[in-house]
């Protein structure tokens, strides 16, 4: 496919963070397929596990999965799910943050928004909360001087808005996490879900 400026379609979005992951880690196509993609589109039964010739399968599988993440080729709708579960997940939560938002929505895992079934402990996400902090601090230069104006540069901003945008899917999934397993919640969204305004 050939790539458009600021190309927002979903197979692009996806390969674009793909890509920003390889740059960032320097770890080889071929390696980051053979060791990550390949396995997720096999367990999702997008691809089936050879039984003979498998060093020559791999290699084949190599060379045409190299062609999506080049962009010669736009990914199948079945594919993008094993190619976001392909990437660790500090590199998931900013591209599934994107895709919701392409769809006009927030990324929250549903498990942490859902109905109190468990009677048992839940995860506490403390330390993403407080890298996710950490990393807002990070990116805070458009914010120190108290304001913000057009002469901000612009990507700083943007990587400021981005590190506040996956903090909040994280301290949502934390309030989440402590209703499931406590029954306790903040006043307002008990407030919201006793309200006649949405029942």
């Amino acid at each position: 496919m050939t790539r458009r400026k600021m190309d927002n379609r979903l197979s692009a979005v996806v390969v674009s963070h793909i890509n920003c992951y390889l740059e960032k880690t320097g770890i080889a196509k071929d390696k980051y397929i053979r060791t990550y993609m390949i396995p997720e589109l096999i367990k999702s039964g997008e691809l089936s596990e050879p039984t003979r010739d498998v060093e020559k399968w791999y290699k084949s599988q190599s060379r045409r999965l190299v062609r999506y993440i080049d962009g010669e080729n736009e990914i199948s709708v079945n594919w993008v799910f094993p190619f976001i579960s392909s990437l660790p997940i500090e590199f998931q939560q900013p591209l599934k943050n994107e895709i919701c938002g392409m769809l006009g929505s927030f990324f929250v895992a549903l498990t942490a928004m859902g109905p109190r079934t468990q009677k048992h402990e839940t995860r506490s996400h403390l330390p993403q909360m407080a890298k996710e902090w950490g990393d807002i601090l990070i990116k805070s230069n458009p914010a120190m001087d108290g304001v913000f104006t057009s002469e901000d540069d612009p990507i700083e901003v943007l990587n400021y808005a981005n590190e506040i945008n996956e903090c909040i899917g994280i301290l949502m999934a934390e309030l989440g996490a402590i209703y499931r397993a406590t029954g306790i919640e903040p006043a307002a969204s008990k407030a919201y879900r006793n309200s006649t305004l949405f029942g």
